[in-house]
């Protein structure tokens, strides 16, 4: 078979680039590996931090059912369980209104946070949540006498 001299020169290119291919192998193998060591070193570092990353409108979700399964009823189950020792109640609004200043933003611009209410609040501590409520329907949690009564209402204001 005649080969002419492109054919020649075609398959000693053919093999010159085959002959390279583990070395481009190699270095890429080599950046897969170290790109996936700098990403696990960033997610160690950012570890925590995702929470943060999210955007406000998920955030203003979270806190919202944040608040609607830890409202005043863990604070009743206490003042239930044990009601000759008063204890401190925590107000998951509150206290996610106070663990940074983006997430206090995020709070005071979610009234869906601020509806459960009860008669263990204090009068300002009310008075701010019906204010920060806006006209969301409220849940009102009653302490009686060793019992909890719990019903739902709408504002009409």
């Amino acid at each position: 078979m005649d080969l002419d001299i492109d054919d020649e020169t075609s398959t000693l290119e053919a093999q010159t680039r085959l002959q390279g291919i583990p070395e481009t192998l190699a270095r890429i193998s080599e950046f897969v590996v170290k790109a996936s060591e700098t990403l696990d070193e960033e997610l160690r570092r950012r570890k925590g931090k995702a929470l943060l990353a999210l955007p406000d409108e998920v955030l203003s979700h979270i806190f919202t059912i944040s608040a609607d399964e830890y409202p005043a009823t863990t604070a009743l189950r206490r003042e239930l369980e044990c009601p000759h020792v008063k204890t401190e109640h925590v107000w998951m609004p509150v206290a996610i209104s106070h663990v940074c200043r983006r997430f206090r933003i995020i709070s005071l611009d979610t009234p869906g946070m601020w509806t459960q209410v009860s008669n263990l609040m204090d009068g300002n501590l009310l008075e701010t949540y019906l204010a920060r409520s806006r006209r969301s329907a409220l849940s009102i949690w009653l302490v009686l006498e060793g019992c909890h009564i719990h019903a739902t209402c709408i504002p009409v204001w």
